[in-house]
Parts: C-alpha cells; structure tokens; sequence
C-alpha cells in the first residue's frame, strides 16, 4: 500500500493539480516516500517525499475540500516545500476528527 489512502488521493488530486500537472501527481500519488503521520487530537498531518515536490513553499488550500464518515466532518490543506508535501486534516466541528479517520470511509465533496 502507497503513503495515501483512496480518498487522501481524492483530496490530493483536488488541491495540487491545480497547482502542478497532472503527471506530477500521478507521480507523487504512486511513488511518494512517507515521512510522518501525526495524530494531533482534532485531527493529523500526513508527510510524505518525492522529487517532484516544489523546493518553494506553496498551500494548496482551494477549493475547499472537506471529507465526511460516520457524521464526522473534516477539513482538508496541503502544503509543499522543500521536496515534502504535508497533507493536513483538521476537524470541522464536532465531534472531533478520531485517531482512526484514515481508516474510516470517508466521501470526499467540494464547496
């Protein structure tokens, strides 16, 4: 299994090909080099390596892009610089995002 779960690579699609092409992400979805994953109490921090990641920092914070399981809301950001690319997932209310998300399914939806 890659560094990402499905639906990660939903949200990663819809934050970073805007910003970098659709071979890029393909690439970095595939091949990308998990670094860390943090849970932080209302949610987590996923960072991962690969090449193609911008030295320059860039947030890739639209659209906005929010995941939904088992009634639990949940925000969606990137950042990339230096070769790494964090993915962070933060609560969107109550109740607060578990330790477990990443495994739950989540449906991914744009506003």
């Amino acid at each position: 299994m890659g560094a990402f779960r499905r639906f990660e690579t939903q949200v990663l699609r819809l934050l970073v090909v805007p910003k970098l092409n659709e071979q890029v992400v393909s690439s970095i979805e595939q091949n990308a080099e998990f670094v860390n994953y943090e849970y932080s109490g209302c949610g987590y921090f996923l960072t991962v390596r690969h090449p193609a990641i911008p030295l320059e920092r860039i947030v890739c914070d639209k659209p906005f892009v929010s995941g939904l399981a088992r009634g639990i809301r949940a925000g969606f950001l990137i950042f990339m610089e230096n070769g790494q690319l964090m993915l962070e997932c933060h609560e969107l209310g109550e109740p607060t995002v578990p330790a477990n998300y990443r495994d739950l399914d989540v449906a991914v939806s744009v506003t």
